[in-house]
């Protein structure tokens, strides 16, 4: 049997938080972050501009290319999850990978409902402002978690290893979630 990497592990771990969006914790944010959580849970959640359409693919909101310019990463074609089509994955021979869902927000994964999953499951949740309606942060198990809501849709985009640094990889999945946003 051939041994499971670290990096495995984290891709596979990735991919389960996406497919298992309930997941999440709450946590007392980091000295110096504090300001930012009260911000996240005090903004007026994000109302649902219409009903999304429940067939889109989740794979054409962003392109191969798009990605590889954020990231300057060479990715093969995104692979729509069989069992969680809303799930897109992108992946790079050896490494980085992303994945994100998309799904329509509904009575309880509303931004505050989510935000609130994650810190009863004791994940930090930190704002990100500027991007979408409302988004936050919530890093778990050494990957990186953009949680975004716009109009109807809430997109969640987990990373791990598209930068050499937790602060350069926050900011790649920023700009990836603002240019999946193009398309929503």
């Amino acid at each position: 049997m051939k041994p499971v990497s670290h990096q495995a592990e984290r891709v596979a771990l990735a991919s389960a938080l996406l497919l298992f969006a309930a997941a999440c914790s709450k946590d007392a944010p980091p000295a110096g972050q504090a300001e930012q959580a009260q911000a996240a849970a005090t903004q007026p959640a994000a109302q649902p501009a219409a009903a999304p359409a429940a067939d889109l693919d989740p794979c054409t909101l962003l392109m191969p290319a798009e990605a590889q310019e954020i990231t300057g990463k060479s990715f093969g074609i995104p692979v729509r999850n069989e069992t969680s089509p809303n799930v897109c994955m992108f992946e790079a021979d050896g490494g980085p990978n992303f994945n994100y869902a998309i799904m329509p927000v509904g009575a309880g994964n509303d931004a505050d409902a989510m935000a609130a999953r994650f810190r009863d499951r004791d994940v930090t949740v930190t704002a990100a402002p500027g991007i979408g309606d409302r988004s936050f942060w919530s890093p778990q198990s050494g990957v990186t978690q953009l949680n975004t809501f716009k109009g109807g849709w809430h997109i969640m985009l987990t990373a791990a290893f598209v930068a050499d640094t937790p602060a350069q990889e926050q900011e790649i999945v920023g700009k990836l979630m603002l240019q999946i946003l193009t398309r929503l």
